[in-house]
């Protein structure tokens, strides 16, 4: 399976409202054999991303079927209301609002608490890396940079168990 792969296509104005909003959740696409978003999702790609046309915006969801017709595949996904990463059916609540799987800032689509935790610690070693390449430039003496990484590192997730 493909689960990291993100099928990506373009989508004119008229239809791409209906497809964000959930009114119209698929899409029709003519295969091209040597596409490698058609080969992705063969081999089970589970994210699509449909761009505006004109490249002012985007959204990404999660596929739950993609069927091939007579040369046309056939992508369906869930709406908002399911885990962008996971498809768990969500309430949604403050809880469960979009977080940036890179950096926080609020892009993507709701996650489910689970998924939400998991890309919230990415983005917190993401930022303990940084710190660690940042203090090892500085720094010469091992041992020191060492007990600064480990001080940093008890700071953000606590005392080892």
């Amino acid at each position: 399976m493909d689960h990291k792969y993100i099928a990506q296509f373009k989508s004119i104005p008229e239809m791409y409202g209906k497809e964000k909003s959930g009114a119209k959740p698929n899409t029709i696409r003519k295969i091209d054999a040597n596409d490698d978003r058609f080969k992705a999702l063969r081999r089970g790609c589970k994210r699509i991303s449909i761009m505006k046309s004109d490249m002012s915006e985007s959204f990404e969801r999660y596929i739950t079927d993609y069927t091939e017709w007579e040369g046309y595949a056939i992508i369906s996904w869930r709406s908002g209301d399911h885990c962008q990463d996971c498809g768990k059916n969500l309430r949604m609540t403050a809880a469960t609002a979009c977080i940036c799987k890179g950096c926080g800032a609020g892009m993507g689509g709701p996650l489910c608490r689970t998924c939400r935790a998991t890309n919230e610690y990415k983005v917190k070693i993401k930022e303990i890396l940084r710190y660690i390449h940042e203090e090892v430039l500085i720094q010469k003496d091992g041992k020191q940079v060492l007990t600064q990484i480990r001080n940093k590192i008890v700071k953000e997730f606590g005392e080892e168990q």
